[in-house]
């Protein structure tokens, strides 16, 4: 069957029954359009990107339970709300990165405390993601043994993988030239290979 000629909704039945190849023929059926209207609302194109993104991991694992009657109509709304919901949680991260900072800072500025940092934004992540960049960075799973693990897509688990560092990446920028300065026991394992600084 040529999946590239079935409408919006025979997709989403192919979908409902776990057909990736349908999936990727709605993701690039509607990837552009979504971004575009993304970026109209955010005005900033990576960010309208990874909504689209999110947007679409979402979809695939939630796939069995989709129960869509005007797909484009859907997604139009989704993208709004994933804006919306992205600015949110934008804002709660920081908020929480900051209590974090501030009680870090009054800690013993040593090897244990920035470990103990970075652990403490993992659990910010998403769980999802949090556990995607645990097997991952951790226990050295590679992106096709997590797949199989998790049983979704290799694509699902490259893009949990990319948030988990960027987020991380955003969040302790501000201690690294700290802790690379005046502390020099820090462990370069982290900043190389956990998060890919350097």
């Amino acid at each position: 069957m040529k999946t590239q000629v079935l409408s919006d909704n025979e997709l989403i039945d192919l979908i409902n029954a776990n057909d990736a190849s349908a999936f990727e023929v709605l993701y690039r059926r509607y990837w552009k359009k979504l971004v575009v209207i993304a970026l109209n609302k955010t005005q900033d194109e990576d960010l309208a990107k990874e909504i689209i993104q999110e947007l679409f991991v979402e979809l695939w694992e939630r796939r069995a339970s989709l129960s869509i009657s005007n797909v484009s109509a859907y997604l139009n709304t989704a993208v709004r709300f994933k804006v919306i919901s992205s600015y949110k949680n934008q804002l709660q991260s920081q908020i929480e990165f900051l209590e974090i900072a501030d009680d870090s800072t009054s800690n013993k500025l040593d090897h244990d405390d920035f470990e103990k940092s970075i652990h403490r934004v993992i659990n910010l992540l998403p769980e999802k993601t949090k556990q995607i960049f645990e097997l991952s960075r951790f226990e050295q799973k590679t992106v096709k043994e997590i797949s199989a693990s998790l049983q979704m897509p290799e694509r699902t688990v490259e893009y949990h993988i990319t948030q988990a560092l960027r987020f991380l990446r955003l969040h302790l920028q501000d201690y690294f030239l700290f802790y690379i300065f005046f502390v020099p026991k820090i462990s370069w394992y982290y900043l190389k290979n956990i998060l890919h600084i350097f």
